[in-house]
């Protein structure tokens, strides 16, 4: 058995110094509960319930604690490093996929323009409607305010006590005559409508155009880089020339992701760009001419569709789709099925492509 030294000390109290073989301590407290703190750092916590031999004690070594301690700033610092950089590829990734949903939707709508019309206008609708003012030429504005006034020529004021009532009475003759001022814009507003609608029931070609002047789904389609020349001398057909642009419309890079996530950006080999350009002017050339449909009562719609020249800017358009689409058949279409390509082929059409050549030029229809 080995010797062991340990020697206490009172220095005041409930403060003791003690010397051993290790080093010295220092214990605070009393009986039942005291801290020590050892030469060499280490802290120690006593407590007991004093006659039961039942303690608690609890050692601390600051060293140890310090070294932990760092070891946990280490690792937390690590750990935060590498979710930094998962949320920064998950942010990147989420915006790849933003950008190939915006690029496939792009595509598909330059294929499917022809698959949206604004519903047909009804102008003989139009031409049923009543004008707002009778046989008398009386509208509905005068008749309230005329109501009003003989039912105020009814009351006790009016009858007996007229000469407190002056103002009252000018006030609905007023009204009466306002009403009337009222009435007639209206009715002038109708006979406009009511004359414009008749004239195209009846195959105005001067009013046609006014039509297609007026509707704003034509402007809309001049975003898709074509620019319209409407023209007819019959009440049956509408002939359009529109001039494509395809710089502007067609990409000429495809966007696809890879299994990383990343975005990968390759050129259109020739068949898959003159293939997307051809769904492009058919599209655009159906939806003109479904357009034309639902605003006039033509019976055909004459299309010639036209490229500038990429060679020499001073050389003239060339026609690369001639077409004449016929109402009937549209009317029993399903626009929403059909491949914009293959339907052009059911009407009588001049068109020239070459997968790996594109448009070539064809002779204009003006029948």
């Amino acid at each position: 058995m080995g010797l062991r030294f340990r020697k206490s000390i009172t220095i005041c109290k409930g403060v003791k110094l003690n010397i051993g073989k290790k080093g010295a301590s220092v214990s605070l407290g009393k009986r039942g509960l005291h801290y020590t703190i050892h030469s060499s750092g280490r802290r120690t916590v006593t407590a007991g319930i004093p006659g039961t031999g039942l303690f608690y004690t609890k050692s601390i070594n600051p060293k140890v604690s310090k070294a932990t301690n760092n070891k946990r700033v280490s690792t937390t610092n690590k750990e935060q490093e590498a979710l930094l950089k998962q949320q920064e590829r998950e942010a990147q990734l989420a915006e790849n996929k933003r950008i190939i949903q915006e690029y496939e939707e792009y595509l598909k709508l330059v294929r499917s323009l022809h698959q949206e019309c604004n519903e047909p206008y009804k102008w003989r609708k139009v031409v049923e409607n009543k004008s707002p003012l009778d046989a008398k030429g009386i509208g509905e504005n005068e008749r309230i305010a005329d109501q009003n006034y003989r039912a105020f020529q009814e009351t006790f004021a009016y009858k007996y006590m007229l000469f407190l009532n002056k103002s009252k009475i000018a006030s609905l003759e007023a009204d009466i005559e306002r009403a009337k001022v009222a009435d007639q814009a209206n009715y002038e507003s109708w006979k406009s409508i009511h004359d414009f609608a008749f004239s195209i029931v009846n195959g105005n070609t001067e009013s046609y155009c006014e039509a297609i002047k007026s509707s704003k789904v034509f402007y809309d389609l001049a975003d898709f880089g074509s620019e319209f020349e409407f023209g007819t001398d019959s009440s049956d057909t509408m002939h359009v020339d529109f001039t494509i642009n395809s710089v502007d419309i067609i990409p000429k890079e495809r966007i696809t992701l890879t299994p990383a996530g990343n975005l990968s950006i390759k050129e259109y080999t020739k068949s898959e760009f003159y293939d997307l350009y051809q769904d492009y002017v058919c599209s655009c050339s159906i939806r003109l001419a479904r357009e034309i449909f639902a605003l006039l009562p033509v019976k055909r719609v004459v299309i010639n569709v036209t490229e500038d020249s990429s060679f020499d800017i001073c050389e003239k358009k060339h026609v690369i789709l001639a077409v004449i689409f016929v109402r009937e058949i549209f009317n029993e279409t399903n626009f929403k099925t059909i491949d914009p390509s293959d339907f052009i082929e059911q009407f009588k059409s001049h068109m020239d492509f070459k997968k790996t050549k594109g448009f070539s030029t064809v002779e204009r229809i003006d029948d």
